[in-house]
């Protein structure tokens, strides 16, 4: 069986070998998702996706939507396209507040789902 905590090592280790090329050291822009940009594993979890992937620094994957997520809202300088998914569903009442990333920051979500204000959605826990 696949010990997913050696693999997540090996994974961050993989991706601090990296970080010269990782996309927010060349881009001066801090998007609120961007797509990783290493190594992840090979497994396919319950929303299609891979379980955990390398993401640039200030970024950790979300494996509901295969994409890295922006781990400080404030230090968002650009918003990124609509996510849509299996594992992501739109959420109900919502605070009147727009983050940087374009979304309130609370919402209430489904059972099973928790609402990233980064991403504006209900995503799927797994």
């Amino acid at each position: 069986m696949l010990n997913l905590n050696k693999v997540l090592t090996i994974l961050t280790l993989a991706g601090a070998l990296n970080i010269g090329l990782s996309q927010t050291a060349v881009a001066e822009e801090m998007a609120c998702l961007i797509a990783p940009d290493g190594i992840c594993t090979m497994d396919i979890n319950a929303c299609g996706n891979a379980s955990i992937c390398t993401c640039p620094k200030g970024y950790s994957y979300n494996a509901a939507i295969a994409q890295c997520v922006i781990d400080d809202i404030a230090s968002a300088t650009k918003t990124s396209e609509a996510v849509e998914g299996s594992c992501v569903t739109a959420p109900g009442a919502c605070t009147r507040d727009i983050n940087p990333c374009g979304h309130p920051s609370s919402c209430t979500c489904s059972k099973g789902f928790a609402y990233n204000p980064a991403v504006g959605k209900c995503l799927k826990d797994l």
